[in-house]
């Protein structure tokens, strides 16, 4: 079952005390699959800032874009407990599957928005196509929470971090995950295990953490964002951050 697929300004969102009716909210098998250990939990950095957003915000817009086999999303709808709405980008197949267990599980306010598996399909397109429909029907941002978990590449990621940006309601939050992720370190893309990652991309691009780049050059110079500090600090000596967070500055409208 879909949400309403209608997105409300924040202002518009109700307050009030936030208690969770479904603690138990039954999901994927996969999740208990040793082969799905390395994407079995949940984003603690989404939750915790799902957790600030409810403050103010009782009934927020989520966006998940990149879904895996839904250990985020289950916490997240548990979290938001039919209040809101969760809009969930991935493969169609991969929505498919996990709309029917959100549904089993009772969630009524996921909306899927899927995209195929050309070379060249990618939720940024889905995105950029979303923003136009807000922009063409004069609103202010969709999103109080956006959270970034794709392919971590710069050709998918780029394009919808920009969008993202731009989705976000005003004091609503973007997180992107996988900060430091490269393709050298991927255990699945690296060139040794897929000798077409060598054939693809340059040394300097398998080498590079492409979110970071995307950081560094987009968003950390955008001046209707500001860094936000991550709800869950890096133990020390652990390099590179796992995630990134930004929020839309209150006062500030889109050109």
């Amino acid at each position: 079952m879909q949400g309403s697929g209608v997105l409300t300004d924040r202002h518009d969102c109700p307050t009030l005390s936030f208690q969770a009716t479904k603690p138990d909210l039954i999901m994927s098998p996969r999740l208990n699959d040793p082969r799905y250990a390395s994407i079995s939990r949940p984003s603690g950095d989404a939750l915790a800032l799902l957790r600030q957003v409810q403050r103010d915000c009782a009934a927020p817009i989520v966006a998940e874009i990149g879904v895996g086999i839904g250990a985020t999303t289950a916490e997240l709808a548990r979290l938001m407990d039919n209040r809101g709405e969760l809009h969930l980008f991935d493969y169609v197949n991969t929505l498919d599957s996990l709309m029917g267990e959100l549904a089993e599980a009772g969630c009524r306010i996921a909306v899927p928005h899927p995209n195929g598996r050309k070379i060249f399909e990618s939720y940024n397109w889905t995105l950029a196509l979303l923003l136009r429909k807000m922009r063409a029907a004069g609103g202010n941002g969709l999103f109080d929470l956006a959270y970034l978990d794709g392919a971590h590449t710069w050709q998918h990621d780029a394009p919808a971090a920009l969008a993202l940006a731009r989705l976000l309601k005003p004091g609503g939050i973007l997180l992107l995950d996988d900060f430091g992720w490269t393709l050298a370190n991927s255990p699945t893309l690296n060139p040794e295990r897929q000798p077409a990652t060598a054939a693809n991309y340059s040394e300097a691009q398998i080498a590079m953490p492409h979110i970071a780049l995307i950081c560094e050059v987009f968003l950390d110079h955008d001046e209707e964002l500001e860094r936000l500090p991550l709800p869950l600090p890096l133990p020390a000596g652990k390099g590179l951050p796992l995630r990134r967070a930004y929020r839309r500055r209150m006062n500030w409208a889109w050109d």
